[in-house]
Formats: structure tokens, sequence, C-alpha cells
């Protein structure tokens, strides 16, 4: 049994680091998936954070969904690497309200190993959203929107009227997004 001690911790130690930021290839897929799966939704600092170098992130009020992406090595060069991530973009929505519009949406991403982690450091852009995902954002905005209306929870720039249209704007974009599902 002593024998496989030493072989059982090395694959611990081994997993570990490479659960931490050390292949480039493993940290852009990280984090275009924490978006593109919705998880980033509910916390995107702490995503930034984790996977970047981003110094002025603000979070912008569209999100653009994507029905697939593909993300391609560029190149890789010592402590750098670049990313290429395809989305085929099927629309955008703002304010729980979902245009459609199909194109295809390329970002390149740069890289850096420092002390043996890997940043992201641009562009400061946050990766498309899955359709799942988006449906999965719009069905807690209103479930959110609701509550906040049975408590009569308003402020002076939050009403009643806009939580009833936030409401009328998620589920006709739940629509608009179940037929790419």
């Amino acid at each position: 049994m002593k024998t496989y001690i030493p072989a059982i911790t090395l694959s611990f130690v081994l997993l570990a680091c490479r659960s931490d930021n050390t292949n480039a290839g493993d940290v852009m897929k990280l984090f275009v998936d924490e978006f593109y799966s919705g998880r980033a939704q509910s916390n995107f600092t702490a995503v930034v954070n984790r996977y970047t170098e981003w110094p002025d992130f603000v979070i912008g009020n569209a999100t653009q969904i994507a029905k697939d992406r593909d993300i391609r090595l560029v190149a890789e060069n010592g402590d750098e690497a670049r990313f290429e991530v395809r989305f085929k973009v099927i629309g955008e929505e703002n304010l729980a309200k979902v245009e459609l519009g199909e194109t295809e949406v390329v970002q390149t991403y740069r890289l850096r190993r420092r002390r043996g982690q890997w940043r992201i450091l641009q562009p400061i852009h946050i990766p498309c959203v899955s359709v799942e995902g988006e449906l999965t954002r719009l069905r807690a905005a209103i479930e959110n929107a609701s509550d906040r209306i049975a408590k009569q929870d308003f402020t002076e720039s939050t009403t009643r009227e806009y939580f009833e249209t936030l409401i009328a704007n998620a589920q006709a974009s739940i629509a608009l997004l179940e037929r790419y599902r």
C-alpha cells in the first residue's frame, strides 16, 4: 500500500496544478464556457477576476446570444498566447428584450503567463452566452421581477411598470429563443 501513496499524491498535485490556470488553452476554454453556459451571469466580477487582468471592467447592458462557438489557438510563444473565438450569434438581448439577427462574431484574446499562471489581458470583451444560458437568465429575470411586484419593492427607476415591461419582454424573448434550442 505504501508504494501507491507517492503516485496518488503526485496525481493530486498534478491535478491541482492543471486546474490552477497553468495551461493557456484550458484557461481560455474555462473562461469562455463560464459565460457561454450562463454560469457567469450570477457573478461576472468573480469570473473576470479569476481569469483576467482587466483593470477597468464594467458590465455592459447588452448580451450577444450564440448558438455555437469554436475556440482556436492562433499562436503560442513562450509566455504569450493568442486565441480566436468564433461565435455564431443569433441575436442580442437588452433589458430582457431579444432582437434577432444572425452573424458571426470573432473575438481574439491575448493571454500572458506570469508566475506560472495564464491570464487574459485583452480584449476587455465578454464572450457570448448560449441560447440555453440566456433562456435560464430570462426565466430568472421573470421570477425576480414577479417577486419584486408581489413585495411592492419599487424604486424611482425600477417602478411597477418597469418590472411589468421586463416580464413581457422576457416572455416574448423566450418564445423567440425556443426555436434555437
